[in-house]
Formats: C-alpha cells, sequence, structure tokens
C-alpha cells in the first residue's frame, strides 16, 4: 500500500462526538488521526481514543500527534492509540507502517481513510 494512493477526509476541527461517531460508523475508515496543540486538546483526545477503542471491528486504528504531545510526552499515556511521532516525515511513515500492519484478514480500503 502506497500512502500517496489514500483517499483522506477532512472532518474539521471540533467535531462534535457524537458526530465524529457516526461519520467514523457511515465512512468505515481503516485510519482515524487527530492532532492537538493544547492540553485541553490532547485531553478531549482521550475521550475519543476511548470511543474509537470501543466500536466493533473493525474499527479504524487511532493515530495522533500535535504540538501538545510533543511538549509533554507524558500525555501519550493517556490516549488509547498511536502516537505518529513529532514531525510530519514522522507521522507520514508511521501511518504507512500500521496500515501496512493492519490485523489479517482486516481489508484496507484506503478510499475511506481519514
Amino acid at each position: 500500500m502506497c500512502i500517496r494512493d489514500s483517499h483522506v477526509i477532512y472532518l474539521g476541527q471540533n467535531v462534535p462526538l457524537e458526530h465524529l461517531v457516526a461519520e467514523l460508523a457511515r465512512l468505515l475508515p481503516s485510519m482515524v488521526i487527530m492532532s492537538a496543540t493544547t492540553d485541553e486538546a490532547a485531553a478531549a483526545l482521550t475521550e475519543v481514543s476511548q470511543v474509537v477503542a470501543a466500536m466493533p471491528e473493525p474499527r479504524p486504528i487511532f493515530g495522533f500527534g500535535g504540538r501538545a504531545f510533543n511538549r509533554d510526552h507524558s500525555l501519550h499515556e493517556a490516549v488509547r492509540g498511536h502516537f505518529l511521532g513529532e514531525s510530519a516525515v514522522r507521522a507520514v511513515n508511521q501511518v504507512h507502517t500500521l496500515l501496512s500492519r493492519a490485523a489479517p484478514g482486516r481489508a484496507i480500503d484506503t478510499s475511506h481513510l481519514g
């Protein structure tokens, strides 16, 4: 799988959790990626990551990053997902690795990558 062949859907910032869950159920993405620049936003990602982790299979892989996580590495532990790294280059590499290691039997439909 090649990242440049992926289809990315930007849902926006400050999407209400119930709308995000509805969109994930509708789109069935292989991965959802979120970022946080503030500690408050990082704390909100904790709840989102727990909701995604509780979704039925096949649930999307949850990736996260952003300035808040780069500044305070202790925030990583509260989020149920994969820290994608401190740079865009590292994040792209991590996304590629995570999607290529998806669970056996899980179809990776890059047309729904979000």
